[in-house]
């Protein structure tokens, strides 16, 4: 047969030319259920309005071991996908580092020394090897440039969601960049340092310059809005403030002889701001030795930025109740017999400016969204007042609820081994909430699905131990539409108090319920016991439903206080009642019924327990589906919803769902019988097959040969 040499000749014009074509038409399809391959709209509208050149830049070391393995390339994807959707000022280039014990090229020098410039240095993690377990450094980060700054992120974690890390570090830079050029003022920086300290150890004499060379760093990715000045305690210029009144400490200063000894206080702190708003930080840290140094000018760098970003409203701020007896971001600290919240304050850091507000003094009007996390004290119908004008400006406000106080035995009687009591709360924050559809009942959640934990009984065995208040809230019991609640497959809850909610008392939007309890739940009410489950006995099938574990509205609403008065604010406090304040509190109250909103879009979040953002319930790592739920919440209440369902992409818990006991007995006898008979059924068939296509072929013979 002849060879057709042109067919052949054009098949492979047309391969090359499609070949051509797909290396520059590049596409994708994304199949997965969540679109865990593809970015969010948030992070396009981010990547793609960049008004400034963006370079990131990836730090990573070869062969890196498992679970990191593929980790260069998910990096390498996911910057592409961005630089894809994004304009002409996003670059970005990963950088491999060689590992340790080979030869190292000079590309892999040179790109080890540039991420240490950054601050991104090796870390340890294990690798397994011949049955051998060992330590390697290894470099895994990031870093972020546009102009003069620089966002570090030191340590790409195993798991975590990547795509909401690059978006919301991008996002912040820009905002960063808008907020200082939009200020109206230089920030301010005065370094109040005493010049005796210099006179102690002449070390310290340089420290002055050496912070100031530090602030001229610092200064260059600010765009040169920081204004800084070496303030001299002993001699205060005109218009200079004294130490005492940024709280900055003194330390007493011993110097001279021992007959004729010096006492003399000195000062070392920074203040960052002015007026009110002004922020102070001490220099003095106490060594090892009990004695105290001055604060490394390094370690001044890496603390300052945040300070000035907060200061400048970078971020959105959110506020924390202080008084009433609140939980506080920083409460636990004093006792650190109860969990605190340090957690919760460094999972929000990064997005967010917490700050702390006491009801009384008012509501800034840059405060975003308002946690009252465990008020025990009873609330003013003014206070009221300010909640309630707050939401009706349409913002947003957070209710964690512990429904009852725990009192402890005196020791008198800890040794009768008297049990604590619970004394229900009364805050007054009761009608303010009813008249909005939600009640937080005196009671507790417990449910037959629970954490449990394996303890050894007094015969030397194992047996389960049911904390049937720490009830595990599963899929099918969430409601999948909500933003708040997107893709978190469990939860863990904690002495939580149901909800009820009452739909046709709602002044406005109906509050929608967020996740129940499983089926197997009911209530404590009368006597309460959160410290002993071994003496919990769980009632019959007919006490026992599905109980509201959280709820949530947002939407139009009408005020608390439409048909009532503007109540009376505080009065003046003693000592300040002069005509000035007096004729400011006069006019409160009249300024208050003219401004009174009768309505408005707000958000309410109502949950009957504050245990969900304590430390034991929450994991720094910010991957468990409590930290998912919480960190989803304060985005959602803060109208960053886009960030939440980044977010839900990210969640790679699924466990499987919970199956009978006749059904796993079903599956059992058929991967144990019925695989193998139908096996033998399909051999049957091919055996039968052949033995009819058999005797076909003999009788078609057959019939030839006759």
């Amino acid at each position: 047969m002849k060879l057709n040499w042109t067919k052949w000749l054009c098949y492979a014009a047309v391969l090359f030319l499609v070949n051509s074509a797909a290396s520059t038409l590049f596409f994708r399809i994304d199949l997965t259920r969540n679109s865990i391959h593809s970015l969010s709209e948030a992070s396009i509208a981010v990547v793609s309005k960049l008004e400034e050149p963006l370079t990131i830049k990836a730090f990573l070391s070869e062969n890196l071991p498992t679970p990191y393995n593929n980790l260069e390339q998910e990096i390498s994807d996911l910057l592409e996908a961005y630089s894809l959707k994004g304009n002409k000022f996003f670059n970005y280039s990963i950088h491999i580092i060689s590992s340790e014990g080979g030869e190292e090229s000079e590309a892999s020098l040179n790109s080890r020394t540039e991420a240490q410039n950054y601050g991104i240095f090796p870390i340890q993690i294990q690798r397994v090897e011949a049955d051998e377990v060992k330590l390697v450094n290894a470099f895994m980060g990031m870093v972020f440039i546009q102009g003069d700054a620089i966002e570090t992120i030191p340590v790409l974690g195993a798991g975590e969601n990547r795509e909401i890390t690059v978006t919301s570090t991008i996002q912040r830079m820009s905002d960063k960049t808008s907020a200082i050029l939009a200020l109206e003022n230089n920030v301010p920086i005065r370094l109040y340092y005493s010049d005796a300290l210099g006179e102690v150890n002449a070390s310290l004499a340089s420290y002055p310059e050496e912070v100031a060379r530090e602030i001229e760093t610092l200064n260059r990715r600010y765009y040169g809005r920081l204004d800084f000045r070496t303030i001299n305690p002993d001699n205060l210029a005109a218009g200079d403030k004294a130490p005492e009144e940024y709280n900055i400490p003194a330390l007493n200063l011993q110097s001279g002889t021992r007959e004729n000894p010096v006492n003399r206080k000195v000062y070392a702190g920074i203040v960052i701001g002015s007026g009110d708003a002004a922020r102070s930080i001490s220099l003095f840290r106490r060594n090892f030795f009990g004695g105290f140094d001055i604060e490394d000018t390094a370690a001044l760098s890496e603390s300052l930025p945040g300070v000035i970003d907060a200061l400048a409203g970078v971020n959105p701020k959110i506020g924390f109740v202080s008084d009433h007896g609140s939980l506080t971001q920083y409460s636990g600290a004093q006792n650190p017999n109860e969990p605190g919240m340090n957690n919760f304050r460094s999972l929000l850091e990064n997005s967010y400016d917490i700050t702390e507000v006491t009801l009384s003094e008012g509501i800034s009007e840059d405060i975003s969204t308002l946690l009252l996390v465990s008020p025990e004290n009873g609330f003013t119908e003014w206070e009221l007042f300010q909640l309630d004008q707050y939401l009706m400006k349409g913002r947003s406000i957070a209710f964690f609820i512990d429904a009852t106080t725990m009192i402890k035995p005196s020791r008198s009687y800890q040794s009768y081994q008297q049990p604590p009591s619970y004394l229900p709360r009364n805050t007054g924050l009761e009608p303010l909430l009813e008249h909005y559809g939600f009640t937080v009942e005196t009671s507790y959640i417990l449910d037959e699905n629970c954490y449990a934990a394996t303890d050894q009984d007094q015969s030397g065995g194992l047996e389960e131990i049911k904390y049937y208040f720490a009830p595990f809230i599963e899929r099918d019991d969430i409601d999948k539409n909500s933003v708040i609640m997107g893709n978190i497959k469990r939860l863990l809850l904690l002495n939580s108090s149901p909800i009820t909610i009452n739909a046709e008392a709602a002044s406005g939007t109906a509050p929608q319920v967020l996740f129940t309890s499983s089926p197997n739940a009911w209530e404590m009410r009368d006597q309460i016991n959160l410290y002993d489950p071994t003496s919990i006995y769980p009632p019959g099938n007919d006490e026992r439903l599905a109980l509201n574990g959280a709820a949530y509205a947002a939407g139009p609403m009408t005020s608390y206080f439409k048909d009532k008065a503007v109540p009376s604010p505080p009065p003046p406090e003693e000592g300040e009642s002069d005509e000035a304040d007096t004729s400011t509190f006069k006019s409160d109250q009249a300024d208050a019924e003219t401004a009174k909103r009768a309505s408005g879009n707000g958000k309410i979040f109502v949950i009957g327990s504050s245990a969900l953002l304590k430390d034991n319930i929450l994991d720094p790592e910010g991957t468990s589906g409590n930290a998912a739920f919480v960190l989803n919440l304060i985005d959602t209440l803060s109208g960053r919803e886009d960030y939440a369902r980044m977010r839900s992409k990210g969640q790679t818990y699924s466990p499987l769902k919970e199956t009978s006991v006749a059904v796993k007995r079903i599956v059992k006898g058929f991967n144990i019988a019925g695989l193998p008979i139908i096996v033998i059924l399909c051999g049957i068939l091919v055996w039968l097959r052949g033995l009819s296509r058999r005797k076909y072929i003999e009788t078609l013979f057959s019939k030839e040969t006759q």
